[in-house]
């Protein structure tokens, strides 16, 4: 449960609200990529979240994301500026292992977000990329994913065998 501020709800509640929406990647270096700002191009089409509940223990995320903008390419087989870390070296950023952020900001209509206003909704990994979709189709799971996919490595012996 996330808890709203009188003035949140004061916002939420009025006839003009503006809602905005951030996804981010963790680049090969650990830096969060805001994909929906990133070169100056929000490459997000679409984004859903289904929450965890009593019959899912975890909570999933698809975000759609553009395959092409102006002649720059998210994919990672082909050279492209997006696809570097830190250091300017190869490294895919749609990859599955990524951590993915997920954070959304409602303002009075005609304004922008500040850094206190944004809210977040998702937090997890990607799991799969839909390379051959267009656009491209990210599924993440949260870090519940983790610990059901964890296997059990060690066998314990419990009680006395007779």
């Amino acid at each position: 449960m996330r808890t709203i501020t009188g003035p949140e709800l004061t916002t939420l509640m009025g006839d003009n609200v503006a809602h905005f929406l951030k996804v981010e990647v963790q680049n090969g270096s650990g830096t969060y990529k805001d994909l929906t700002a990133l070169g100056g191009v929000d490459w997000i089409n679409g984004c859903s979240i289904t929450c965890e509940g009593i019959d899912t223990p975890i909570s999933t995320a698809v975000v759609e994301i553009k395959r092409e903008h102006n002649g720059v390419i998210m994919s990672p087989l082909v050279s492209s500026s997006l696809n570097v870390n830190d250091a300017a070296v190869y490294s895919p950023l749609l990859d599955p292992g990524r951590t993915i952020r997920i954070s959304v900001a409602a303002t009075a209509a005609g304004g922008t977000p500040g850094a206190g206003d944004w809210k977040e909704v998702f937090l997890g990994r990607i799991d799969r990329v839909a390379w051959n979709a267009d656009p491209i189709a990210l599924e993440c799971s949260d870090p519940g994913a983790w610990l059901v996919d964890t296997q059990i490595e060690t066998e314990d012996t419990y009680g006395v065998a007779i």
